[in-house]
């Protein structure tokens, strides 16, 4: 039994179909990317949601900026979009 799975970057080949799963997995999935690849990831997954895909994207943890917050694809890519740093997203599991 998979309890979660962890991702890098998204391949530049088959990104497309790469991010479709990350949003639809059914399985827990965490994300890490480099830092100044945020709002490129955020603009991209948003294109490709359906609208009801609800993350967690933890923001230069153990800084004083730091920043968790989870919610709606689209809400969280409007908080993120101008921001550049170390980042984790984090996905539920899609139930069927």
């Amino acid at each position: 039994m998979i309890v979660f799975s962890l991702w890098g970057s998204p391949p530049r080949q088959n990104r497309t179909s790469f991010l479709k799963e990350f949003l639809r997995g059914k399985t827990t999935t965490i994300m890490l990317d480099t830092p100044y690849r945020l709002p490129k990831l955020l603009k991209e997954l948003s294109d490709l949601a359906t609208g009801r895909e609800e993350l967690c994207l933890a923001y230069r943890l153990n800084y004083s900026d730091e920043k968790v917050r989870r919610g709606p694809l689209q809400i969280l890519a409007r908080e993120f979009y101008a921001l550049k740093g170390e980042f984790v997203l984090l996905r539920g599991a899609v139930a069927p």
